[in-house]
């Protein structure tokens, strides 16, 4: 069967729902939420070269401008947090951490370890210009050196687009 998420003005998908977990709409999630944001879901995006691939998606309509400083500082910590969270969520039930949402992972998620996972972040905001989308990548990025490091993530696991950019990438439709 096929999901689609409808989120910040935009409609994700569809996917199947072997392979996209709704982490916000999880059982789990509701019990623990009280202070504890996360991004709008997780998509398995396992290819034959990486099974093991992670898209945490998080949408915004809008985002502060690298001009206002404290505004997109603000902004920044935010989307790491819940980047983090996501991440920690996912990690704690596939070890058995959160044991009633192991039931929750969608079959193409079921292969997925703690030792194999291979995660990419991504913020897609509605309406942005490309030339807006570089310093909030670098700003993210940086944010994020410490999780890169600990978890040996690959270099380029953040990635911001617009809705143009995520319909090319058949995020967005």
């Amino acid at each position: 069967m096929n999901v689609t998420i409808d989120e910040s003005n935009m409609t994700f998908g569809p996917f199947s729902d072997r392979d996209i977990l709704l982490i916000e709409k999880s059982m789990t999630y509701q019990k623990i939420q009280n202070n504890v944001p996360i991004a709008e879901f997780l998509l398995s995006k396992g290819s034959q070269k990486n099974p093991s691939a992670i898209w945490i998606i998080e949408a915004k309509s809008s985002s502060p401008r690298s001009e206002d400083q404290d505004k997109f500082n603000k902004f920044i910590q935010e989307i790491c947090n819940k980047f983090i969270n996501t991440m920690h969520l996912f990690l704690a039930a596939i070890l058995g951490r959160q044991g009633k949402m192991q039931a929750e992972i969608p079959t193409g998620m079921s292969h997925i370890t703690a030792a194999n996972a291979d995660f990419t972040f991504i913020l897609v905001i509605r309406g942005h210009q490309v030339e807006w989308l570089p310093p909030l990548q670098n700003a993210l990025d940086k944010q994020l050196v410490p999780l890169k490091k600990t978890w040996k993530l690959k270099a380029n696991c953040v990635v911001v687009m617009n809705d143009a950019i995520a319909r090319t990438r058949h995020l967005i439709t």
